[in-house]
C-alpha cells in the first residue's frame, strides 16, 4: 500500500476535522499576512505625508499658508493636527496681545493636547484588536472544548490537580 507523503496527498487522507483545522488556519494566514500588508502601507503613507510635510515647514514657505490648506481638508491626523492645534492657538494667542513667552507656552500646551489625544485615538485601536483576539482564543478554546471534546485545558495547564 503506497501512501502519498506530499502535502496534498497527506491533506486528502486527513480526517474532516484535520481538514477543517488545516483549512481554518490556511484563512487566518491569508488574513494575518492582509493586514501585515495594509499596515505596512498604512505606515510607510504615513512617514511619506511625515517627510513631506517637514519639508514644507522648513522650507520657508509661509506657515499661515500651510495652517490655512490643512485647515481647509477637513479631517486632520497626525503631525498635520499637532501643527494645526499649534498653529491655530498661536494666531488666538498673538491677537489678544499676549506676550512672547505666554504665546510660546499656549502655543506649546495645544500642540501636547493634540499630541495626546493622537495617541488616545491609537489606543483604542490596539485596545480593541487586542480584544477581538482575546476573545478569537477563548472562542478556539471553547469549540476544542465543547465541540471536539478535547481536554486541552488539563493538557496545557501546569499543575496537577489530581494529585494530593
Amino acid at each position: 500500500m503506497s501512501h502519498d507523503m506530499s502535502f496534498i496527498g497527506l491533506f486528502l487522507q486527513a480526517s474532516l476535522v484535520v481538514k477543517l483545522v488545516m483549512i481554518l488556519l490556511m484563512v487566518a494566514s491569508i488574513v494575518s499576512w492582509a493586514f501585515i500588508v495594509q499596515r505596512t502601507r498604512v505606515l510607510n503613507s504615513a512617514k511619506h505625508e511625515l517627510f513631506q510635510f517637514e519639508e514644507q515647514f522648513w522650507s520657508g514657505t509661509d506657515l499661515n499658508t500651510l495652517f490655512q490648506e490643512l485647515s481647509a481638508r477637513g479631517q486632520i491626523k497626525g503631525v498635520h493636527s499637532i501643527f494645526v492645534a499649534g498653529f491655530r492657538e498661536f494666531v488666538r494667542l498673538r491677537k489678544s496681545e499676549a506676550q512672547g513667552e505666554v504665546v510660546v507656552e499656549g502655543s506649546s500646551r495645544a500642540m501636547r493636547v493634540a499630541l495626546s489625544q493622537s495617541a488616545a485615538d491609537m489606543h483604542t485601536i490596539l485596545r480593541a484588536i487586542l480584544l477581538l483576539l482575546v476573545l478569537l482564543h477563548v472562542f478556539a478554546v471553547l469549540v476544542h472544548i465543547f465541540v471536539w471534546r478535547q481536554n486541552i485545558l488539563k493538557r496545557m495547564w501546569p499543575f496537577d490537580f489530581n494529585r494530593h
